[in-house]
């Protein structure tokens, strides 16, 4: 099984239907990508799909395969792909569903219907982009800063591949890096600064264990 933050391949009805009753059960929203290995939007979809996986890992992901898994895609009523499904409390959301690799379509349903990420930790969100020089630059450094601070969960946005996201933020320049916790944005730090991404992330762990130990 899948960790959260990852797209967990389903491979028949009953682990559908597990995970199904286990979104439930939990209130989270599940988010279905019906796909087939022949199709060409599915594959461009794909890894924006695998993105936003780890954009909101209180998100349960699921991949169906129609060619593999019919019985599904036909509970579905499932005609073309790629098809996002979006479930809440055991039903479709009908109203949400996509049709067609609509990228923009498809990070503006789960923002809009999955709710904050549920987090006493602090979140950083990294803004970038595949053509800006300096979120390239500090892209190795943030992945440092990942593993260098474990108790900190670091999530990276590409604004052109979920721009529907970047907008949801107002994010007007790259890198920009958002700080969060509880839902609630603490931080905004614009541009590579280094210095001043370590300092925030630094500041906030301290004042979160505080409060824990006061709690």
């Amino acid at each position: 099984m899948a960790e959260e933050g990852q797209v967990i391949g389903i491979h028949s009805v009953e682990e559908f239907d597990a995970l199904v009753l286990k979104g439930k059960e939990t209130g989270k929203l599940i988010v279905v990508d019906f796909t087939a290995s022949w199709c060409p939007p599915c594959r461009f979809i794909a890894p924006v799909f695998a993105e936003l996986a780890k954009t909101y890992p209180h998100v349960i992901f699921l991949k169906v395969d129609v060619d593999e898994v019919q019985p599904i895609a036909a509970r579905f009523k499932v005609e073309a792909m790629p098809t996002f499904a979006f479930v809440k409390d055991g039903e479709e959301v009908s109203a949400r569903r996509i049709v067609g690799a609509d990228k923009v379509g498809l990070g503006r349903n789960v923002s809009e219907l999955c709710g904050p990420v549920p987090s006493t930790s602090v979140v950083v969100v990294d803004f970038t982009a595949s053509w800006c020089g300096p979120c390239r630059t500090i892209a190795p450094y943030f992945s440092e800063l990942a593993k260098n601070h474990p108790g900190v969960m670091f999530l990276k946005v590409d604004v052109d591949e979920l721009n529907a996201i970047a907008s949801e933020w107002k994010i007007n320049a790259m890198p920009t890096f958002v700080f969060v916790k509880g839902g609630e944005t603490l931080h905004k730090i614009v541009g590579a600064d280094r210095a001043a991404l370590l300092k925030k992330i630094e500041e906030l762990k301290t004042s979160t264990a505080a409060a824990t130990s006061t709690a």
